[in-house]
C-alpha cells in the first residue's frame, strides 16, 4: 500500500453490491422468468434457480452446462433452494469430503474444475443480458457523481454484471476505469497508466476474459499452496460471453473458501487500492452490500482500514438492519465519527440526490 502522501484523495467512495445493481436493472419482466426480456441481475438468493432456468436455443451449450451442475450435485437440500455463495461453497465442502474418503485423489480437482467452469460460464452468460431499468439509475448515478473527467468519486463494487461499465466508458477514457492490467482488447493493445482507477471490481467481470488454463490454476488454489499463479494477460471484452470448451473464460472469481487476492497480480493491486480509497474518502456509501458471513476478505478489508476525515456514511437496503450492522463495524477508535444516512433502495437515493441538466 502506498503511503499516506502519495494515496489518492478519494471525495465520495460507493461500495456497490447486489442490491445496487438489482435496482439499477429493475424491469417490470417477471422475476425468475428465462424470458430474454428478464433483464434484471438476481440476487444471491434467486441466482440458483435463474441459472437452472436458462434457455437459449441458439447456444447447445446452456443445456448441458445446466445438466451438468444439476446431475454434479451432491447435497440433500436442491441447488436452487440456496444462494449462489452457499451453493458454491456447500458443493466444494462435499467434494472435499467425498474425495477424503475414497481412494481416488484426484476426482475433487477434475470434478470441482468441471462444476466451477461451467458455472462460471453460465453467471457471465446470464449476467450479460443485463440491462438498466427504464429509470436510467445508473445513467442519473453517472451523471450525478462522475460526470466530470477529473472527478474524485470512485467505486468499489462486488458485482459481476457490466451495466455500469458501459456507461461509466461512454464518459470516461478506458484507462480511466479499469486497473491498467485489463488490456483493451484480444491483441493486447495497453491503455496508458492509471494509477487511481475510477473502477474497482473486486471478483472480477464479465466484461474481462484470460486463458482458461490460467484460469483453472487460479481456481483450484487452496490456502496449502503457497505457489504463485498468474492469470496472465486479461482483456476487454466488450459483449458476448465464451463457451465452457473454449480456451479462454469469463475472469470472475465465484464465493471460494480461498481466493486468489495475494497470489495474483491483478486482484492485488485491486484489494490494495481499495484498502487506499477507504483509508482516504471524505464520505462513504454503501450501496446493496450487506457483508455476507461468506466473504471473509471483504470483513478484513472493512475492519482494518483508518480513516480520520470520514465526514459521512450513507447505507442504502431493503433490510434496516443491515444498517447496526455496518454502525458496529465502522464505530472503533480509527475511524472518524461520522454522519449516518440510510435509504432503503438505490434508486431512490439516486432520485433524491439528482439533478436533470439544464440544456
Amino acid at each position: 500500500m502506498r503511503t499516506e502522501k502519495k494515496r489518492f484523495k478519494v471525495g465520495k467512495l460507493f461500495v456497490l453490491g447486489a442490491g445496487a445493481s438489482y435496482s439499477a436493472t429493475r424491469s417490470k419482466a417477471k422475476y425468475g422468468s428465462s424470458s430474454p426480456r428478464n433483464t434484471q441481475t438476481p440476487l444471491d438468493k434467486h441466482f440458483t434457480s435463474e441459472l437452472l432456468n436458462l434457455k437459449d436455443g441458439r447456444s447447445s451449450w446452456i443445456e448441458d452446462s445446466v445438466n451438468l451442475i444439476k446431475k454434479s450435485w451432491k447435497d440433500h437440500i436442491p441447488f436452487d433452494d440456496l444462494g449462489l455463495e452457499e451453493a458454491i461453497l456447500t458443493h466444494a465442502a462435499n467434494m472435499r469430503f467425498i474425495t477424503a474418503i475414497h481412494t481416488r485423489r484426484g476426482r475433487y480437482k477434475t470434478e470441482l474444475d468441471e462444476y466451477l467452469n461451467h458455472l462460471v460460464h453460465l453467471i457471465a452468460y446470464r449476467l450479460r443480458r443485463a440491462k438498466q431499468g427504464k429509470q436510467d439509475i445508473y445513467k442519473k448515478f453517472v451523471n450525478k457523481f462522475f460526470a466530470t473527467k477529473r472527478t474524485k468519486n470512485r467505486i468499489i463494487t462486488f458485482n459481476y454484471d457490466d451495466v455500469l461499465d458501459n456507461l461509466l466508458i461512454n464518459e470516461h477514457k478506458f484507462k480511466d476505469i479499469y486497473s491498467p492490467e485489463i488490456l483493451l482488447n484480444r491483441q493486447g493493445q495497453k491503455p496508458s497508466v492509471s494509477k487511481n482507477p475510477l473502477l474497482l471490481k473486486l471478483h472480477g467481470s464479465v466484461n474481462w476474459n484470460c486463458m482458461s488454463d490460467n484460469f483453472e490454476q487460479i481456481i483450484l488454489q487452496d490456502s496449502k499452496n503457497e505457489k504463485l499463479v498468474s492469470l496472465g494477460e486479461i482483456w476487454f471484452r466488450k459483449t458476448g460471453c465464451p463457451k465452457p470448451d473454449d480456451q479462454y473464460s469469463p475472469c470472475i472469481i465465484p464465493p471460494m473458501e480461498f481466493k486468489p487476492i495475494t497470489g495474483e497480480e491483478l486482484f492485488r493491486s485491486l484489494w490494495t487500492i481499495a484498502c487506499e480509497y477507504l483509508h482516504e474518502c471524505k464520505e462513504l456509501y454503501i450501496c446493496g452490500y450487506s457483508l455476507p458471513p461468506t466473504d471473509a476478505l471483504a470483513a478484513s478489508l472493512f475492519k482494518e482500514f483508518k480513516n480520520s476525515q470520514l465526514k459521512a456514511v450513507t447505507v442504502i437496503d431493503p433490510d434496516p438492519s443491515i444498517m447496526t450492522k455496518w454502525r458496529r463495524l465502522l464505530f472503533r477508535k480509527n475511524v472518524n465519527s461520522a454522519k449516518w444516512s440510510y435509504f432503503a433502495d438505490f434508486g431512490e437515493f439516486v432520485e433524491s440526490s439528482y439533478t436533470p441538466k439544464i440544456r
